[in-house]
């Protein structure tokens, strides 16, 4: 499966930009406050994490990736095999994004190991590549 979600993937983020861009740390911000808002309860440790990913956040706008099309929510209840390719499904998450964060959502999501990861991110960094080589 890992190379059928590879094509997947990379057709998406081959096509047309889409209208929005897409920011995990800001959807994380407005989750929090909703979680604070209503009293949810968060995960043990997680608010022990935010400085980390601020940090990480940090790192990533000092050099960052060119946006491409992305699905953003790449579980696998949202691909769809229809005997010959995959078909990504639900857009609701969609936006122009790094394709970066796009290959490790889906990745983790579907507990890949590290030969499984390689394959998914061939195809992609490949042409990652390509289009980098006509800038």
């Amino acid at each position: 499966m890992p190379t059928k979600i590879a094509e997947a993937i990379k057709r998406l983020h081959a096509g047309p930009r889409f209208l929005t861009d897409f920011n995990m740390f800001r959807l994380t911000e407005f989750y929090l406050d909703i979680c604070k808002k209503h009293e949810a309860k968060i995960p043990h440790g997680y608010a022990e994490r935010m400085p980390a990913v601020k940090r990480i956040e940090q790192a990533l706008s000092a050099k960052p990736s060119k946006t491409v099309p992305c699905h953003n929510d790449l579980l696998a209840e949202n691909y769809m095999d229809d005997g010959n390719s995959l078909r990504l499904i639900d857009y609701e998450y969609s936006g122009n994004n790094d394709p970066c964060f796009e290959l490790g959502n889906t990745c983790q999501e579907l507990k890949y190991n590290e030969a499984q990861i390689a394959e998914v991110c061939k195809p992609i960094l490949d042409l990652q590549r390509r289009i980098k080589s006509r800038e």
